[in-house]
């Protein structure tokens, strides 16, 4: 009933620190049950909260191989889809910090973010996402790596596959058990969760800094 729901969601709020928190505690309690639906090639996909949970560890674990940790910015450019969600629970999990792009961004308003923000990675949807940010003057930026969700045909080598970066993380779990533990639990509520940018139609887009703390 709304009193229970009332009473637990205040419960949570005692006891997370960090989003992952809050994420990693339903994922605990509700396990195989169904997280989330996806429908593609015309039908519908069920992904448990331990799936989830899974691909998150995995993303966050080939971030950090990459060498994506506390305070970084990654961009993410993409529509609504399953890996959006895994991608920023991964990024904080990390610490780090999730600079979302609208996917019909241009690619002057692409560039100047990545900049701006100085993110090293750049997270993408799809291969018309990765024909329109592969024309970006990366000068004078540290972008430097490119990461792919659906399959890219003739990427350069800069250019790595959302699951490539997943085999990444769960080798790096099999080397070290309990390294996404320590990472995660690292978080604090004031750590920068993400950077939100203004549309810019006032001048150039503005980056409002949202904590932790703020979402929760």
């Amino acid at each position: 009933n709304f009193k229970t729901f009332e009473t637990r969601r205040a419960e949570l709020a005692l006891m997370a620190q960090t989003l992952v928190d809050m994420f990693l505690d339903r994922a605990s309690k509700y396990g195989a049950r169904t997280a989330l639906l996806v429908k593609r090639e015309g039908r519908w996909h069920e992904i448990s909260w331990d799936s989830f949970a899974s691909r998150v560890r995995d993303f966050a674990l080939g971030l950090a191989g990459l060498g994506v940790g506390r305070g970084a910015a990654v961009c993410l450019l993409s529509e609504n889809r399953p890996e959006w969600a895994f991608a920023d629970l991964a990024i904080l999990s990390l610490g780090a910090v999730n600079v979302p792009i609208y996917p019909t961004s241009s690619v002057k308003d692409i560039e100047y973010i990545a900049r701006h923000c100085e993110a090293p990675v750049l997270i993408l949807s799809t291969a018309d996402q990765w024909a329109k940010v592969r024309t970006m003057d990366a000068q004078g930026s540290r972008l430097k790596k490119w990461i792919v969700m659906d399959p890219v045909a003739g990427a350069e080598e800069r250019v790595l596959t959302f699951e490539g970066v997943c085999e990444l993380g769960r080798a790096a779990a099999a080397r070290d058990p309990e390294l996404y533990e320590r990472l995660r639990r690292e978080g604090k509520p004031e750590d920068v969760a993400s950077f939100i940018y203004t549309s810019g139609t006032t001048g150039e887009p503005k980056g409002v800094m949202l904590t932790h703390r703020n979402f929760l």
